[in-house]
């Protein structure tokens, strides 16, 4: 069972600090393809995290191509060869409070009402 140290007094996410964790084990060699991973759930429960939040870290390793889901098998560590050679310092660092808020403050942008968008009222009503 993977056992991370999570902070819970930091700014840093929980579930970035699993995928981080993950992320980091992969690269290092400590976990290779095609391990399986543990399911969301037990991950949770040993976690004491909500499944969503495991969710959430698995489902960005699988974007990134670290992790491959499959349906009804859980979630398998993939083969990044093309990543050997990579070292931490080429690979985005949200280990520290100052690299997440500077990466959350790069993606919130302010909402734009939608009638803004739509310069002559709605488009999708019809019209006699």
């Amino acid at each position: 069972m993977i056992t991370i140290s999570l902070k819970t007094d930091s700014d840093i996410p929980m579930y970035i600090q699993i995928y981080e964790y993950i992320k980091k084990e992969i690269l290092a060699g400590r976990l290779s393809a095609p391990e399986k991973l543990p399911s969301a759930r037990s991950l949770a429960a040993h976690l004491q995290v909500s499944r969503s939040t495991v969710d959430t870290a698995y489902e960005q390793l699988v974007a990134e191509g670290y992790v491959d889901a499959r349906e009804k098998r859980g979630y398998f560590v993939n083969s990044i060869t093309h990543m050997a050679g990579f070292t931490d310092s080429v690979v985005p660092d949200f280990s520290t409070e100052s690299h997440i808020r500077n990466f959350l403050s790069l993606i919130r942008m302010p909402l734009i009402p939608l009638i803004f968008l739509i310069p002559y009222g709605n488009p999708l009503a019809k019209t006699s």
